[in-house]
């Protein structure tokens, strides 16, 4: 999982997403996510990743786990190595194969946000009140509760800053040529190309046509 965080290095401002109205959907079921009435099996869960109070990124095996409604949530026993933001929510990626996302977890380990856009590296962060995220190759945001706020429809997103935010539609995602021309076979440094970009504010409304990157 580390190898695999290192190659997806992505060095260009990621935009991650038509506008719609604001919608009270999750990203993730409705239900609210218990531990209580499930017991995880040993070597039945997930391993994942999370940076830790120390600030070391590590693999943790058996960590992920589903409850009888199907919602995701952290082991208990691994609550206390979790690194909380000021939302009282912590990044782990998921690494079951059908599956592989980032997603945000409370302070219970329910999962409150999932399919956060990979930005710089890492899962994208909170800006603005916001994150990006990811549902079906689409792209919109969510809030800390993880209601969408923007719907997934755009090609790609930037995180919002001073209440606004670039986004584009019909953009691609290409590979950056390094300045050797030598060519990179895994593609570790991409950008957005192409496509009709716009800035949006929280409404969802476009105030600017703006120029690609």
């Amino acid at each position: 999982m580390r190898a695999f965080l290192v190659a997806v290095v992505l060095t260009c401002f990621l935009f991650f997403g038509t506008p719609s109205p604001a919608q009270t959907l999750k990203p993730q079921a409705e239900t609210p996510n218990t531990q209580s009435d499930t017991t995880p099996e040993a070597g039945k869960g997930d391993t994942c990743t999370f940076q830790n109070g120390k600030n070391q990124i590590e693999d943790y095996p058996n960590c992920i786990f589903q409850d009888s409604q199907g919602n995701l949530y952290v082991a208990e026993q691994y609550l206390t190595k979790l690194k909380f933001n000021s939302y009282g929510l912590a990044v782990v990626w998921d690494n079951d194969p059908a599956r592989p996302q980032f997603m945000y977890v409370d302070r219970k380990g329910h999962s409150i946000v999932q399919g956060v856009t990979i930005y710089d590296n890492w899962a994208a962060e909170f800006s603005d009140g916001l994150v990006s995220i990811n549902v079906n190759k689409k792209y919109g945001y969510a809030d800390p509760q993880g209601q969408f706020v923007i719907a997934p429809k755009y090609d790609g997103v930037a995180p919002f800053k001073h209440g606004f935010a670039v986004v584009c539609l019909d953009c691609r995602e290409t590979c950056i040529v390094p300045s050797d021309g030598k060519v990179d076979p895994d593609c570790e440094h991409r950008t957005m190309t192409g496509g009709k970009w716009f800035k949006i504010n929280k409404a969802s409304r476009v105030v600017a046509r703006v120029s690609a990157p």
